[in-house]
């Protein structure tokens, strides 16, 4: 897992503009649903963008929307995203075995953790980007 990390940061500082790389304060999703794109290939070929979801601050609720694109077996696994510690932020808007979607209530200020699992039916993967405001 920390290694998956490791090349995700190390991936974003070689792309310019990157916005898992954007500062404290500056969103990324500023339009409710926020669509956060999940491409798989394997375990180690996992790009999930924008990997940390960041939302204006006081901006009232907004829906996080993951999505599985591309072809190919992989799947969100039941739970498909977790959130870790206290989950009264997040409110559950539904899912599909190719889609996720949490309403962020978005009233507390700083980051909340969360975990994505996916699984092609033979192999299982989870990775832990975040939300913010």
């Amino acid at each position: 897992m920390r290694i998956t990390a490791h090349l995700c940061v190390a991936a974003c500082i070689a792309l310019p503009g990157c916005a898992a790389l954007a500062p404290m304060g500056t969103p990324n999703c500023t339009s409710s649903p926020c669509v956060v794109n999940v491409t798989v290939r394997s375990c180690k070929e996992v790009r999930i963008e924008p990997h940390d979801v960041q939302v204006p601050r006081g901006g009232g609720k907004f829906v996080v929307e993951w999505n599985i694109s591309g072809g190919g077996p992989w799947t969100f696994r039941d739970p498909g995203i977790t959130f870790k510690g206290s989950n009264d932020e997040f409110e559950d808007e539904g899912k599909g075995s190719k889609n996720y979607k949490w309403k962020y209530k978005n009233s507390k200020p700083g980051r909340h953790y969360y975990n994505t699992h996916l699984t092609d039916g033979r192999v299982n993967c989870d990775f832990d980007p975040s939300i913010m405001n």
